[in-house]
């Protein structure tokens, strides 16, 4: 909400200046974003000419020199009226004007930087004869603005936080400034209207209201005033609307914002002949049912959409926008006034869904207080019978209201404790004076504070937030500047946390690179997480697996090795979905699926798993499992075209990862070493080969394969291994070394009908 500094200052009567009070905003009350002058022009100054010449290519055109104060400026005109000495408006470069912004020109090939002025180009003005003349004593250099009456204000816009509704008013703001400043403040606001038809029933007669959902309406005001008449408002009504940011419309439109911005209230009018059989239903829309709004938007509702309707159609959306069909214009003659409260969240949710913002939702977002609704009643009719004194106020007034809040509500706190918590020592009595100034009615009790705390005020629950009040405005500047006392403590990573740092070392270790993939997908599957209100359709679930967000990364190299390291979701019926941690990667290049295979033996080792794979049935590819034990800790997948992928479900993983590497003595007996080279049917799994290989005898310390190749249109393929021989105990002879051999021979013709190649 934009404040208008001239308002501000008639409320309060303070002297500070726009800069001045800001500043207090900043430090006392909430954040200000921008200070901007609201006046006809800018940077318009006084002033003195000089010197006048014809000009050289123009009869009607003078070149004047004109003097500002610390620079002389060389000005075309075409006005009759100037002279030496006189002290004129001239518009400097950049000013804004009403029909402008002023640019250095080359006028007639003479180069001119500024507009000497006359009071229409100033907007002071309908018509005027030739240039402004101000008086003789004005200073050159001075702001137009100071020597005469533009009604040039500041605008103050302060950021409004969601849990501060009361600021959200030039009554609450002042209040705030008044509390800051020390100074009293007391309403003034002239909440007196007659009504002028006696009985309280013909309202209504007049009028009929409904309110079907009490929680999303827990109250609804309405009045009937005949025979106004709608024209243009007065103009200083009008300069504060505009200092704030609303474009005036006529005098009900503009009472209806007027009190909405002194009083924080939301007040909408109806043409009282525009409403079917006079009567207003608040309500849920109905499915197809749509709108014509007065921004001359067409808005089609649904079933979640609280509007305002008569007895067929709607004919607002509540808290947010008025129907053109129903809306005040100049023929306008018979008016309902509705002053409401609606749900916060029902304003909002609706908002976002039509993709409306006006300054009403602003103030219904942060909440309007149900209990607050007579006084804009009364000030809206006090403003309208001031302005058409001959309406007819009907007699007696609509109230619809579901269960209300208290008026107040009692918090008692310990001054010791507030003290304790903002490091200040502040007296009980500078704490009681604070907080009455704040409208807080504060009393003392054996050292504590007994506080009322209104319902406009739904921020304040507990001491915390009466502390923030009370240090805020004693100055957080106050506060004196003391290192705290705090002893330092050694930071304990969680141990799953530990195991994901030593994961991404050795991945990176491999030659992999970490990436980061979306948290959400669109994929359905049984035991996915799925969200309640998802960003967007592409964004519906949680990921149950990080490959998925891999196989999406569009990656232009021919070869690459990538890995993620992060938390999938599951919905197994709890309250909460279960999360694991999982390791997933991906690698393109040459005999990517064999290169796959001992990154995953590598990393086993490295954490001390021993792991077992089987064939994976359905693709091409092996399950990862623990020795005897069925459930599934990972997969290695053979995607293709030189590509392959694995995961590993860490979490899972981590009961059985040594938490530490022990020290193994280096062998003091040197490795035989003896390649091999068997010829084997497609249908041997070369994984089954090397298994045999390994357990043939305790001496094979190690099987490493390194060469296949197909050598027929049969898909006989040729597989090589390098096969390591040690004993703890003794240097192997040869003979040991033969037997090894021939029983790996033997035993690979037996079981897989694998013919050893010489």
């Amino acid at each position: 909400m934009k404040f208008s500094y001239n308002q501000l200052k008639k409320l309060l009567k303070f002297k500070q200046s726009p800069t001045q009070i800001a500043e207090l905003m900043n430090l006392h009350i909430t954040e200000v974003e921008s200070i901007s002058i609201n006046a006809p022009f800018t940077n318009v100054v006084v002033g003195e000419i000089l010197e006048i010449r014809n000009h050289p290519n123009a009869d009607k055109l003078h070149l004047v020199k004109v003097n500002i104060g610390n620079e002389t400026l060389p000005i075309v005109c075409g006005a009759n009226n100037i002279a030496v000495g006189q002290k004129i408006p001239l518009a400097l470069v950049g000013a804004k004007l009403p029909d402008g912004e002023i640019k250095e020109a080359v006028i007639r090939g003479e180069k001119s930087f500024g507009m000497i002025c006359s009071e229409t180009e100033l907007g002071l003005a309908e018509k005027s004869e030739g240039i402004l003349v101000l008086k003789a004593s004005a200073i050159p250099g001075t702001p137009v603005e100071e020597l005469l009456d533009t009604n040039a204000d500041t605008v103050i816009e302060p950021k409004i936080l969601s849990n501060r509704p009361d600021l959200m008013s030039y009554i609450g703001m002042a209040k705030e400034l008044a509390a800051v400043l020390n100074i009293d403040f007391h309403l003034k606001t002239d909440l007196n209207f007659t009504e002028t038809t006696g009985s309280a029933n013909k309202t209504i007669t007049a009028l009929k209201v409904k309110v079907e959902d009490s929680k999303l309406c827990p109250r609804y005001l309405a009045r009937v005033v005949r025979n106004v008449t709608v024209k243009p408002s007065p103009k200083w009504m009008q300069d504060i609307l505009n200092a704030s940011g609303l474009r005036p419309v006529n005098n009900i439109v503009d009472i209806a914002n007027y009190v909405m911005l002194e009083l924080g209230n939301p007040i909408h009018t109806f043409d009282w002949e525009k409403v079917g059989e006079r009567e207003v239903v608040v309500r849920l829309a109905h499915e197809g049912e749509s709108l014509f709004c007065l921004d001359g938007a067409e808005r089609k509702l649904d079933n979640k959409t609280l509007v305002i309707a008569d007895n067929k159609n709607p004919i607002a959306i509540a808290g947010i926008i008025g129907g053109e069909e129903s809306g005040v214009g100049e023929q306008t003659r018979n008016l309902v006034i509705e002053v409401a409260s609606f749900d916060k969240i029902s304003v909002r949710q609706t908002s976002k869904r039509l993709g409306i913002s006006t300054d009403a939702q602003l103030h219904f977002e942060r909440g309007v207080n149900p209990l607050s609704l007579e006084n804009a009643m009364a000030r809206v009719l006090n403003l309208i019978q001031a302005d058409s004194p001959a309406c007819e106020i009907l007699g007696g007034q609509i109230d619809v209201r579901g269960k209300l809040s208290p008026n107040t509500m009692p918090l008692r706190v310990r001054a010791e404790d507030i003290n304790n918590l903002i490091g200040v020592n502040i007296s009980l009595q500078q704490m009681t004076n604070i907080l009455n100034r704040l409208d807080l009615p504060t009393v003392i009790r054996r050292n504590d504070l007994l506080i009322k705390i209104p319902s406009s005020r739904p921020d304040i629950i507990g001491m915390n937030d009466i502390a923030e009040e009370i240090l805020r405005i004693y100055g957080t500047d106050q506060v004196p500047f003391v290192m705290p006392q705090i002893s330092s403590q050694p930071f304990e990573m969680p141990p799953i946390e530990e195991l994901k740092k030593r994961v991404r070392n050795l991945m990176e270790r491999l030659g992999f690179v970490e990436v980061y993939t979306h948290p959400f997908d669109d994929l359905p599957r049984e035991n996915k997480v799925k969200l309640e209100n998802p960003l967007n359709q592409q964004w519906t679930y949680l990921v149950d697996d990080l490959q998925n967000g891999l196989d999406k990364l569009n990656i232009n190299r021919a070869e690459y090795k990538i890995f993620e390291l992060s938390t999938t979701f599951q919905d197994l019926g709890d309250v909460l979905p279960v999360e694991e941690q999982q390791l997933a990667a991906l690698i393109q290049g040459k005999d990517a699926y064999r290169i796959v295979r001992g990154l995953v033996d590598k990393l086993a080792t490295e954490l001390g798993l021993v792991l077992q794979m089987e064939e994976y049935v359905h693709y091409s590819g092996l399950l990862i499992q623990l020795p005897n034990q069925s459930t599934v800790m990972g997969e290695i997948l053979n995607l293709g075209d030189n590509k392959a992928q694995f995961t590993l479900e860490i979490s899972r993983l981590f009961p059985y990862i040594a938490k530490e590497r022990n020290f193994i003595e280096l062998n003091k007996f040197p490795a035989t070493k003896m390649d091999m080279a068997f010829v084997i049917g497609p249908e041997v799994r070369i994984g089954e080969l090397q298994k045999m290989i390994k357990t043939i005898d305790p001496l094979v310390e190690e099987v490493e394969l390194f060469d296949v190749f197909e050598l027929s249109k049969e898909k006989d393929r040729s597989v090589a291994f390098h096969i390591s021989l040690r004993s703890p105990e003794r240097t192997l002879t040869s003979a040991e070394r033969e037997d090894i051999h021939a029983r790996i021979t033997e035993t690979a013709k037996t079981q897989f009908d694998a013919k050893l190649r010489e």
